[in-house]
């Protein structure tokens, strides 16, 4: 199972809060060994820290990921991709046109035109205040998952918003209840 190792820190777009950002970062090691419990085994992750023009800190895997950044969204991606594993990344991106509400609302209908089955957006409040959707998908070795989360970062005015892309194989005797899917 191929899955992103990394740790969101912080995510601010105030000033107060940028200031207390760069207060904070000079805790954070520019590059960490990160402990991790993958398919049940122990491992060690060597982790970058990355700081987002828009407004967050995050640990990831240096060596399995590279950051794209295009100004509008940063986009983490697999270094080495196979066939057989369809595409892993996480993006993070900002919406100031839409409330959060009004964001997650577009965001299901969007998946809801192009999958069968996507969950209706649910709020969540630990660790910290978001919006979250969840679209499961049937492929031919396994299952891919999309995690969209907009993080209530200003509330009812703007969304950190982040789409985590996943893929898990399947041993060739479980087989996927398409309803679930």
């Amino acid at each position: 199972m191929q899955q992103p190792a990394m740790v969101f820190v912080l995510s601010t777009f105030t000033q107060p809060g940028q200031a207390a950002l760069e207060k904070l970062k000079k805790y954070f090691e520019p590059e960490k060994i990160i402990g991790y419990e993958v398919e049940g085994e122990k491992e060690n992750i060597d982790s970058r820290l990355q700081q987002g023009a828009l407004g967050y800190v995050m640990y990831y895997d240096q060596e399995r990921y590279k950051v794209v950044e295009d100004g509008q969204m940063d986009r983490y991606v697999m270094k080495e991709t196979t066939e057989e594993i369809p595409e892993v990344y996480l993006e993070v991106s900002q919406d100031l046109d839409n409330t959060p509400g009004e964001l997650a609302a577009k965001l299901e209908a969007e998946l809801k035109a192009d999958f069968s089955k996507v969950d209706a957006p649910k709020e969540v409040a630990d660790p910290l205040e978001a919006l979250y959707i969840l679209r499961l998908m049937e492929e031919q070795n396994g299952m891919t998952l999309l995690l969209i989360i907009i993080w209530l970062t200003i509330p009812g005015v703007a969304a950190l918003l982040s789409k985590l892309n996943t893929f898990w194989k399947l041993p060739k005797d479980i087989a996927l209840d398409s309803t679930a899917c």
